[in-house]
């Protein structure tokens, strides 16, 4: 008897947080991970009033400068395995913040 085994291909889905409606999903193609699938997702829509967020994997300069771009915010996991980028935020809230009439 030869055991078969199905590998169903993940998903990535954008998820409205407040009604947990699924308002897209695309499959992660083979031999690629979330980072490559989770753009396609945003693509074309009006993000304006609107909080992204996602796990560590989607914390990606180009898909944050995206959501930027088209009006919306996001909320990103950052992990200690990220140790520059994790120093730098460190660094960012132990400093007094700056009052906003005294910006740079």
């Amino acid at each position: 008897m030869v055991a078969r085994l199905f590998f169903e291909s993940p998903l990535v889905s954008l998820v409205q947080h407040a009604s947990a409606v699924t308002l897209a999903q695309t499959e992660v193609p083979s031999k690629q991970n979330e980072i490559s699938a989770a753009p396609t997702l945003l693509y074309g829509r009006d993000l304006s009033g609107t909080v992204t967020t996602g796990d560590a994997l989607l914390t990606q300069r180009s898909l944050a400068q995206y959501i930027r771009d088209h009006n919306g915010h996001y909320l990103m996991i950052v992990k200690r395995n990220q140790r520059q980028f994790w120093e730098d935020l460190e660094l960012l809230f132990r400093l007094p913040p700056i009052p906003a009439d005294q910006e740079l």
